[in-house]
């Protein structure tokens, strides 16, 4: 896909969904709590309201059309030849314009948007629409569909498509909301057609009564003639506003209009903005127009606090019970509680209406065995405090979680829960939707998501999760191979040893695929470096869980590991150590943004090369090396013993990015060990 496609969906996309995306994409994805605050609501119980509106909504049986609201912004389309931008990916994007209003008794969005095919390929871009909704408290209205075709308007209301369809887009991670999306077809768009249609969605999910949140792109990868977004909030709830990310085109304008506070940035033109490779995913490379009204993030704690007091139901007195029987300690009680959360209830989301923020209870969980991060947690959390182990909730970002506090205080902010828990003076994070995780209190593999915000009935303010230890390998891996005689015939025995982290992560991919999957990949890796390969021994799979180490073997036969250099009158024999590069190889230098590095940690390779008397005189390359710079600390040593070679690698990454001045060091060192991670002994 070209670069400049690749812009125009990425538009597409933003404009026509984003309201949908900034607004409850974390409840969906991994969804966190919402609720009364706790004056409203007791901690012990939750609103019979909120638990009796989690039944999937019926989808629309036809469109509805209604006149534009009385709070949209008359905005005229910019004219034919003064046009600021050339068109990208075959559509000209005219206007954007979004409004938001929270002053009545429903929020609001009006999106308004007109688009022009200058190519073939833009046209089933600006001919095709989908709006995703959510049918269970959400009411689609469109009021215009039409065409500006040689300076004339056509009402294209009657003769356009529109089907509605319930559309889960993250079957595949088991998670399921209930939404819907009206597909709008537009049928006979030509080129120079100027396309226009605009919609509101009214509503609010049933447990958000008292507070709203909303986030609002001010740039995009291809270019806009004219943005126009507006947020309109009732006087005496005036919200708080944040820029996040680069400067937008022009500042933002604030004020008072009737009853109405508005935050308002346009219209104007909008270049656009070129993302860089490799950057955090938790950097807004485009401008962000964040709005709410909660005072702080300890608000935010309180708002969700009534919806994790979990109850102490008999069910859950005889699960703790039984692990106190089987475990003497409170340490290894903890462990047992995260175990049953882990590998007893199965991950599954269905966060229909109000559930996409109201957790199940543990009785509930534990009668369908199944639960997303909420119920996983509130679960988790009632069986720790039976055991007499102090428990409570936090929200986190699984990847923006870093950047949390340059951010607004919002319930936007967050896309999973997890535990935390205090035992002897000591803070654990405990992530119940982990599968296949091992070790015991003291070698747990604990979550590391940046800043995290507990969950508290009088307030909490949010908290910096600690870093794991990177400094113990998560993963080595020795390869031995041997060359039997000058034909070239070898012997390889591969060993694998996973600890922490890395260990989890193999498991979870081993009770996933199996072991003779595993077995398969690794035969077929050495068939394509090799060719003609074999099975010596099986694959065999030792994990001791309880201190959370794998070790895998596996012997492969080798017909024949030499092969022609590439000059045509040498022979070499070649390989590559499996170490994951702290870098992505093609990301710009002079860089505006950080660069990722990665998940940070240890890993450790080590080459050994029994050779026939023949291959005495073949040179080993590269010779050893060091690199040290900040952030990445790399070893290779090279070493020759008779007819035995040895190369060892020592990579080491100890933190996620690093800061734009110290990206093109950390660039070179990445591309220099992906150089020397592959070897060579070549003949004379």
């Amino acid at each position: 896909m070209s670069s400049a496609n690749l812009r125009t969906l990425t538009l597409m996309a933003a404009l026509a969904a984003s309201w949908i995306y900034f607004g409850l994409h974390w409840r969906v994805d991994h969804p966190a709590p919402n609720g009364n605050s706790p004056e409203d609501t007791a901690a012990t119980s939750r609103p019979p309201l909120l638990t009796s509106l989690t039944a999937i909504g019926e989808l629309p049986e036809e469109a509805v059309f209604t006149e534009t609201p009385d709070f949209a912004t008359t905005l005229t389309i910019p004219e034919r030849g003064g046009e600021r931008f050339e068109a990208e990916g075959g559509v000209r994007y005219w206007l954007y314009q979004v409004e938001h209003d929270d002053t009545g008794a429903d929020a609001r969005q009006y999106v308004r948007m007109v688009s022009e095919p200058v190519s073939t390929a833009g046209i089933d871009q600006a001919a095709n629409i989908t709006i995703v909704f959510n049918p269970a408290y959400e009411r689609l209205e469109f009021h215009t569909l039409q065409v500006e075709r040689d300076g004339l308007i056509e009402d294209r209301s009657d003769t356009t498509t529109i089907e509605f369809a319930r559309r889960e887009t993250r079957l595949e991670r088991r998670m399921f909301d209930g939404r819907g999306t009206a597909i709008v077809r537009f049928s006979d768009i030509r080129l120079g057609d100027r396309v226009e249609y605009s919609y509101t969605i009214t509503g609010q999910n049933p447990a958000l009564p008292d507070h709203e949140s909303r986030e609002f792109r001010l740039g995009f990868g291809t270019p806009v003639e004219q943005v126009l977004v507006r947020s309109r909030w009732s006087a005496q709830d005036e919200p708080r506003y944040r820029l996040i990310g680069p400067e937008p085109t022009e500042a933002l304008e604030t004020g008072a209009d009737g009853q109405a506070y508005v935050v308002t940035f346009g219209p104007v033109a909008t270049p656009p903005f070129e993302g860089e490779r490799g950057a955090p995913a938790w950097v807004r490379q485009a401008p962000v127009l964040q709005t709410s009204n909660f005072e702080n993030w300890e608000a935010v704690s309180r708002w969700s606090a009534p919806f994790y007091a979990p109850e102490i139901s008999d069910p859950v007195v005889e699960i703790a019970d039984a692990i106190r029987a089987d475990h003497d300690t409170p340490e290894a009680q903890l462990v047992a509680a995260l175990r049953f959360v882990q590998d007893e209830i199965r991950y599954l989301a269905i966060s229909f209406g109000a559930g996409g923020y109201v957790p199940a209870s543990p009785s509930e969980t534990l009668d369908r065995r199944y639960g997303d991060c909420k119920a996983k947690t509130v679960l988790l959390m009632a069986v720790l405090q039976a055991l007499g182990i102090e428990a409570e909730a936090a929200l986190v970002h699984t990847t923006q979680g870093y950047a949390l506090m340059d951010t607004l205080p919002r319930s936007s902010a967050f896309n999973h829960v997890i535990v935390r828990a205090e035992l002897a003076g000591t803070t654990y994070w405990l992530d119940g939707t982990r599968s296949e995780q091992g070790g015991q209190l003291a070698t747990l593999a604990q979550p590391d998501f940046g800043w995290a915000l507990p969950i508290s009935r009088d307030g909490h303010a949010p908290v910096l999760m600690p870093t794991r230890d990177t400094t113990v390998p998560s993963m080595e891996t020795h390869e031995t191979l041997t060359v039997l005689d000058s034909s070239g015939a070898a012997q390889a025995d591969i060993e694998i040893r996973a600890r922490g982290r890395g260990a989890d992560q193999m498991r979870a991919g081993i009770a996933r695929a199996g072991r003779a999957d595993m077995e398969t990949r690794v035969l077929n890796g050495y068939q394509a470096r090799f060719g003609v390969v074999a099975t010596r021994s099986d694959l065999t799979v030792e994990d001791d869980r309880e201190t959370n180490e794998i070790r895998l073997h596996m012997a492969i036969d080798i017909e024949r590991a030499i092969s022609e250099h590439e000059d045509g009158e040498r022979e070499q024999l070649v390989g590559q150590v499996p170490l994951r590069s702290p870098g992505r190889g093609n990301v710009e230098r002079d860089r505006v943004f950080p660069l990722s590095l990665g998940e940070p940690g240890r890993q450790i390779a080590r080459v050994t090369l029994n050779l026939p008397d023949a291959f005495s005189d073949w040179e080993i390359s590269p010779a050893s090396r060091q690199l040290n710079v900040d952030g990445i600390e790399f070893s290779l040593t090279q070493a020759r013993t008779g007819n035995q070679v040895t190369l060892g690698y020592d990579l080491h990454v100890d933190r996620r990015a690093v800061p734009t001045e110290q990206a093109d060091a950390a660039k070179d060192a990445s591309d220099q060990i992906g150089q020397l991670t592959r070897w060579s002994l070549v003949s004379p």
